[in-house]
């Protein structure tokens, strides 16, 4: 009787300590999902407001980023002329999604199954890429943010792109960044751009020419066609080729463009 009754007090015990462990852990997880919560709202009331892309052009400082990141200068004043998209050559936004966010018309404004693919990547290089951001994030980042670098600024670049999404659809944020996204030279949006490269609007832009352009964004110093030809043309190539996976052009349609040469305007006319 004696051990029976050891027992059922062991057992009763385990049991009152097994209780107050829940209670620990749920009180705990409380505590941390009001952290968070107050974290996140924190977050979310410090977002700026989302305006007319003219009005947020106008009225932001611009700052220049290089391809890792780090900012290369800022600017008040700067060669842009903002266009519908209907007046931006259809080739062109194709190259500049295949390029930039091909995932573009799935995700809502944060691309997961691309920032774990970027996760992956910087793991097995061990360095840090500055990969995952979508078209909404960046325009997010040039259009509304200073070029700090901390954890909080990235969540709420996420938070910001997620609310654009819901005001804006996809069609009218591709043309706020296609007007906002610095492309090299001095030139800020695409029609700048277009003109400064080839004198032509961005209606006019042609594959081999829209390949150039949408691969010059990732790095407008470092593709600068005018300093480093061979590297432009290498990151064209590559930009035809994911038009090509991504069945946006063919395969012929690419090799044909691939033959041609940059046939960039005189530097001396560029503005």
């Amino acid at each position: 009787m004696i051990v029976l009754r050891e027992a059922v007090e062991a057992t009763d015990l385990g049991f009152i300590l097994g209780k107050k462990f829940l209670v620990i852990i749920a009180i705990a997880t409380i505590v941390i999902m009001g952290a968070a919560g107050s974290f996140v709202y924190g977050m979310v009331s410090e977002l700026p407001n989302i305006g007319d892309v003219k009005s947020v052009i106008k009225s932001q400082t611009t700052y220049i980023y290089a391809a890792d990141g780090t900012v290369i200068t800022k600017l008040f004043h700067e060669n842009r002329t903002i266009v519908p998209l209907k007046q931006i050559s259809p080739t062109l936004q194709d190259a500049v999604i295949a390029v930039e966010d091909q995932r573009f018309y799935e995700h809502k404004g944060v691309d997961y199954i691309r920032i774990i693919g970027s996760l992956i990547k910087d793991i097995r290089s061990g360095e840090f890429s500055q990969g995952g951001s979508t078209i909404t994030q960046q325009y997010v980042k040039t259009a509304y943010f200073s070029p700090e670098k901390t954890i909080s600024r990235k969540i709420k670049e996420a938070f910001l792109a997620m609310k654009l999404e819901r005001n804006y659809n996809k069609q009218q944020i591709l043309e706020k960044y296609l007007n906002s996204i610095y492309f090299g030279n001095g030139a800020y949006g695409i029609e700048a751009a277009s003109q400064s490269y080839f004198g032509i609007p961005a209606s006019k832009l042609n594959l081999e020419q829209s390949a150039l352009l949408a691969g010059i964004i990732r790095s407008p110093e470092g593709c600068n066609p005018y300093k480093y030809p061979i590297e432009a043309l290498k990151r064209r190539n590559l930009v035809l080729d994911m038009m090509v996976n991504q069945k946006k052009i063919t395969a012929e349609q690419a090799r044909v463009a691939k033959s041609r040469p940059l046939a960039l305007q005189p530097k001396a006319q560029h503005y």
